[in-house]
């Protein structure tokens, strides 16, 4: 792509996500020896890795990518994704979580050196981290998104600059459909397709089907819609744009005391 067409689509992109991401917070990991999760994706969220020491992998979408101190690598919402620290020297990282409520753009490279950055990119996980739990500025929020704007820029930056020296996330038959299913899961109004309708538009019998979804997903269909509906509610609520008949409406339910009994027994369930 030429520098013209980034130019050009950047205040589109960058348009598109203002209006798409709902909260921004900041963590630093510190994995215990071994410490490995099971393989599963977010339906709302993309998180950017910095690896600051240790070791340790990240298989995304099958792909294997090394932790290394320097290492920075970018998950979509919707990516199938394992981490495993290493048995003797596990990594330390600070994860930026980003909570989304549409579709990002695949325009930052998936892996690249934090070397590329400059140092005020560098600089701005550790400064994500402290706003998102030691800071009591008033300002706050607005100063984790200006942040967050700073370091999205960069890496965009980077896609045209690297010329290649980043890798960028693949896209391939499988994923590509698999992506279009998972987005039939992820709208309003939200109405549960049935496993037999997901299945065909993968052209795939019902077994191969809930067999590929639950290894990529780490759930049923059921439940990953289950999960980025409720989420989505959650989100709704917390905005306090809408009254809760509207929200209930929003989210499928025919009535608010349906809604409210469903969204108390996800809650009780303890899965956020």
């Amino acid at each position: 792509m030429q520098m013209e067409e980034y130019q050009s689509n950047s205040d589109t992109i960058f348009r598109q996500l203002q209006g798409n991401i709902m909260s921004v917070t900041a963590n630093l990991l510190v994995a215990p020896p071994n410490a490995a999760t099971q393989k599963h994706l977010h339906p709302h969220r993309w998180h950017i890795g910095y690896t600051i020491r240790g070791k340790g992998t990240a298989v995304v979408k099958n792909k294997r990518y090394k932790l290394r101190p320097g290492d920075i690598i970018v998950i979509y919402p919707n990516e199938p994704h394992i981490y495993a620290a290493d048995h003797t020297n596990p990594y330390t990282i600070y994860h930026i979580h980003i909570e989304c409520s549409g579709n990002v753009p695949h325009v930052f490279p998936r892996y690249f050196k934090a070397s590329m950055l400059s140092k005020s990119g560098m600089a701005i996980f550790r400064k994500l981290n402290y706003l998102s739990h030691r800071s009591s500025s008033p300002s706050r929020g607005p100063r984790i998104m200006a942040l967050l704007w700073l370091l999205l820029a960069e890496l965009y930056d980077m896609g045209y600059q690297s010329k290649g020296t980043a890798s960028t996330p693949l896209c391939d038959k499988n994923y590509t459909a698999f992506s279009a299913v998972t987005d039939k899961l992820q709208h309003e109004p939200f109405r549960f397709p049935g496993v037999d309708a997901l299945a065909a538009q993968m052209h795939i019998c019902r077994r191969v089907f809930t067999r590929f979804f639950r290894d990529n997903t780490g759930m049923s269909p059921r439940e990953y819609y289950l999960t980025y509906l409720m989420t989505r509610a959650k989100q709704l609520l917390a905005l306090k744009r809408h009254s809760l008949k509207e929200i209930s409406g929003m989210c499928g339910y025919s009535n608010a005391q349906n809604f409210l009994r469903a969204y108390k027994r996800y809650l009780a369930e303890g899965r956020w």
